[in-house]
C-alpha cells in the first residue's frame, strides 16, 4: 500500500510541470506562479551560459490557470531545447549518456554512447563532483547510480539539470523515447521502473542515488591546453567525422544505420584505431584525451545498427 501511495505521489508531481510544443511556440505549466517563474528562470541561466548571452526571460506572459500556471518560454529556451524537445531519432541508438555529454559541449553529435565514455568524462579534469549539500545549477550534468562496494559507482543514466525540480534527458535508447524537459521526479521513477527497484529488496537498489557534476568547456579545454599534441587533435576531428556520419543515419529517413554502412565506418577508422593503440601519452592532457578517443572509438565500433 505505501508503495502505491508513494508512485501516485511522484506521479502527481512528475506531470504537474510540463513543457508543451505549440507550433512555433513552447508553454511552460507548473503547479505554482512562483515555481513557473523559477523554472523560466533556470531556463534562461542554462540559455545564458550555453550561448553565452546575457539576456532575460519575460514573464509578462505568466498566467494562471485551473491547475496552476503557465507561460510562453520560447525565447528563454536554449536552442538545442527548441530543436530537440519532444523529438526523437528515427532508429533506435542515441541515448541518455550521449545527450548529456551534448548539452554540456563535450560531444557535438547525436549517436549511442557508452557509459564508460561518460564516466570517463567526468571524473576527467574537466568536471568535479558535487558535494552532497551543493544544489546543481542549470546546465550541470547529474546521474542515476548504483553503489558497489567492489566497483564504485555504476551508472544507469544521465542528464541534464535545468534546476532542482526541471531536467532535460533522453530517458532511453529506443525511438519511442524522446528528448525532453521533464521534472526530476518523472525521469527518477522511469530509472527506478527499469532497474526493478520498486518494492525491491536487493542491495543496489538500496544503494541507487543521484551525483551531480559541474564540467568546464571542452573547447576552452582544448583551446588551452599546450600539452596536447597535433596529432590527437587530428585523431578527434577524425572521431567527430565519423560520429557525424552516424548522427545523420540515425536522424534521417531511409535504410538507417545498416550493417555495410557500420562496417565502412569502421573501415574508415581501421588507421586511426592502430595509431591509437601505439601511443605512449606523457603529458596529463594526452593521457586524459587519447582515453577518451579510444572510448569513443569503441563506441563507434558497437553502434545500434538497423538491419
Amino acid at each position: 500500500m505505501f508503495a502505491l501511495i508513494l508512485s501516485l505521489f511522484f506521479s502527481l508531481l512528475a506531470y504537474s510541470q510540463e513543457l508543451i510544443r505549440e507550433k512555433d511556440k513552447f508553454i511552460l505549466s507548473a503547479p505554482s506562479c512562483p515555481l513557473l517563474i523559477k523554472q523560466m528562470e533556470a531556463l534562461q541561466t542554462w540559455k545564458n551560459q550555453r550561448e553565452n548571452v546575457s539576456e532575460d526571460c519575460s514573464t509578462s506572459s505568466v498566467e494562471r490557470t485551473a491547475n496552476g500556471c503557465s507561460a510562453e518560454v520560447t525565447s528563454c529556451l536554449p536552442q538545442i531545447v527548441s530543436e530537440l524537445h519532444g523529438t526523437t531519432s528515427e532508429w533506435d541508438g542515441p541515448n541518455c549518456f550521449n545527450i548529456a555529454m551534448v548539452t554540456s559541449g563535450f560531444m557535438k553529435h547525436k549517436i549511442h554512447e557508452g557509459g564508460d565514455t561518460f564516466q570517463h568524462y567526468v571524473n576527467s579534469p574537466l568536471c568535479r563532483t558535487l558535494e552532497v549539500d551543493e544544489s546543481p545549477l542549470p546546465g550541470d550534468i547529474g546521474v542515476v547510480a548504483t553503489q558497489s562496494d567492489r566497483f564504485g559507482l555504476d551508472f544507469s543514466h544521465g542528464f541534464t539539470w535545468i534546476s532542482p525540480q526541471m531536467v532535460f534527458s533522453k530517458n532511453g535508447l529506443a525511438t519511442k523515447h524522446h528528448y525532453r524537459v521533464q521534472s526530476f521526479e518523472e525521469m527518477y521513477q522511469n530509472e527506478v521502473e527499469l532497474l526493478n527497484c520498486r518494492d525491491s529488496m536487493d542491495l543496489a537498489c538500496e544503494e541507487l542515488k543521484v551525483v551531480s557534476y559541474r564540467c568546464k568547456s571542452f573547447e576552452d579545454y582544448l583551446s588551452n591546453s599546450s600539452g596536447i599534441s597535433d596529432k590527437l587533435r587530428i585523431s578527434l576531428s577524425h572521431i567527430e567525422k565519423a560520429e557525424s556520419c552516424f548522427e545523420q543515419a540515425y536522424f534521417t529517413e531511409g535504410p538507417g544505420p545498416s550493417e555495410s554502412f557500420a562496417s565502412s565506418i569502421r573501415s574508415y577508422l581501421e588507421p586511426l584505431k592502430f595509431y591509437l593503440n601505439e601511443q605512449n601519452p606523457k603529458s596529463p592532457e594526452d593521457v586524459f584525451l587519447l582515453g577518451m578517443l579510444k572510448l569513443r572509438l569503441k563506441a563507434l565500433e558497437s553502434q545500434e545498427t538497423s538491419d
